[in-house]
């Protein structure tokens, strides 16, 4: 364990510095005195044996120079004495010290805001089990529909789920805008009406309640659902004995069986989940490409293969189905391409501006370093300290002043952080609407944005939702 000691070594002459160096300094008083005595024994006086012992032992200073080299605290104590330095600069030039703090930050923030974005809509867009199994299946009938027009006839869904051998599962889903009833009034909210295997699928289990069962997706026994987490919260408070109760949507009665947890919001947000219940008329159309289509490959099937059996899927229906079905290609995506598939150059060319925001805000805080003071002599950063035999002085001591600036500045752009966060919990609904005339979902850039932000350089705070007192029962 020599490592071990090393260590320990090093964290005593750290700590406890001042006993260290008194036992250096009697080491080698007891050193020169044997040197002396051996002087005085060959004949010399004491004047003469201690003059040349010092000749011959060399100078005391150095040797404790090196003792302190050998020991390997020196770097730590120079970098120690740089950052002092540093924070000596902010306070005696706070204006110096504003403007260079407020420089990082802007510089910080926006790589932070960027990459945060880009590490939840590209990196990990999911929290899905093996997400890389998951894709996106659609029909495309030749001509360009713009990308939300990927969807599939039910039959021909149907038949793919039957017949063939390449996926684990697969589901389909659709929305469907509901009118809530709360106590004489109707408000419109956003749904997802399921197949009974969605949530197996997508291997997510409830926060609290259950899932679908395959009785529940015929039509008649379909009068379940499951909210989603800001939905409990929004509207019933967090009420922990909600499950059981109804709930009146488009004059029908519904009653609910689960609550998901706060991290889920696939597809796209919304307040709650119903059966698909679709008729059997409904399920045997296939000329409306109505529904979609999700699957999880088995295990050691690759896109290239699923991709050549639904062309030999289509093929096939093509010439069962020559009416609805000629000309039509199915055709698949992974789930994690799907988000930016059409957005990766823009984010990229985003992370690139922000990094030379940030190349730009270091290269004007090293030239208000280095023009700090106005006497010349001390704009040298090489004559701030002295050498004490480091080989690069000024530039350990431009980095322990950047250092401290780099501290702060993560500070200003964590209260920024907070605020903003606070501020989007406090006013959701003008998020939202902000968001919609943006054209994104300004919940999920809430999370990824701001919040993975602070999670990332500042460490843990509260997300929305964790004000709550009630936690989802069975949880």
């Amino acid at each position: 364990m020599r490592w071990l000691k090393s260590v320990s070594n090093r964290l005593r002459s750290l700590f406890r510095k001042s006993a260290v160096e008194q036992e250096t300094v009697q080491e080698l008083q007891f050193h020169l005195e044997r040197q002396i005595a051996t002087g005085i024994a060959a004949g010399l006086s004491p004047e003469e044996a201690r003059r040349t012992g010092l000749l011959d032992f060399g100078g005391v200073e150095q040797f404790k120079e090196e003792c302190r080299e050998a020991r390997g605290v020196n770097r730590i104590e120079s970098l120690l004495a740089d950052l002092r330095y540093g924070f000596r600069t902010l306070r005696k030039s706070p204006g110096f010290a504003i403007v260079s703090v407020l420089t990082l930050a802007l510089g910080i923030g926006a790589n932070s805001a960027i990459f945060s974005m880009v590490n939840a809509l590209l990196l990990r867009p999911y929290n899905f089990r093996n997400l890389d199994s998951l894709i996106r299946v659609w029909e495309d009938r030749g001509i360009d529909e713009g990308y939300d027009a990927r969807y599939i006839a039910p039959a021909d869904a149907e038949d793919l789920h039957s017949t063939n051998g390449i996926f684990e599962g697969m589901t389909t889903y659709s929305f469907q805008s509901f009118g809530l009833g709360t106590e004489g009034d109707v408000q419109p909210i956003l749904g997802c009406r399921v197949s009974a295997n969605f949530f197996d699928v997508l291997a997510v289990s409830p926060a609290a309640g259950r899932l679908f069962t395959a009785t529940e997706e015929q039509p008649g026994a379909d009068q379940v659902a499951i909210l989603s987490f800001g939905s409990w919260q929004r509207r019933f408070g967090g009420d922990p004995q909600v499950l059981g109760k109804t709930i009146s949507l488009n004059g029908r009665v519904y009653t609910i069986v689960a609550i998901m947890p706060k991290d889920f919001d696939y597809p796209v947000p919304v307040e709650l989940w119903v059966p698909l219940a679709l008729t059997p008329a409904e399920k045997a159309d296939r000329s409306q490409l109505s529904l979609n289509a999700l699957a999880r490959l088995k295990t050691g099937v690759s896109v290239s293969q699923a991709r050549a059996e639904l062309a030999s899927f289509s093929h096939r229906l093509e010439l069962e189905y020559p009416m609805t079905n000629a000309g039509r290609a199915t055709t698949l995506l992974q789930l994690r391409k799907e988000l930016y598939m059409f957005t990766l150059p823009l984010f990229l060319l985003l992370q690139a501006a922000a990094g030379f925001v940030l190349l730009l805000a270091c290269a004007n805080l090293a030239n208000l370093v280095f023009c700090a003071d106005d006497r010349p002599s001390e704009r040298n950063c090489f004559a701030r300290r002295p050498w004490r035999g480091s080989r690069t002085p000024g530039t350990t001591l431009l980095v322990g002043s950047v250092s401290v600036f780099d501290c702060c500045g993560c500070c200003c752009d964590r209260h920024f952080v907070r605020q903003c966060s606070r501020a989007a919990h406090q006013h959701p609904r003008k998020l939202d609407q902000v968001g919609a005339r943006l054209g994104w979902d300004s919940r999920r850039r809430q999370r990824s944005g701001l919040y993975d932000i602070g999670y990332a350089r500042c460490g843990n705070f509260s997300g929305p939702g964790d004000h709550s007192p009630h936690q989802p029962c069975g949880a």
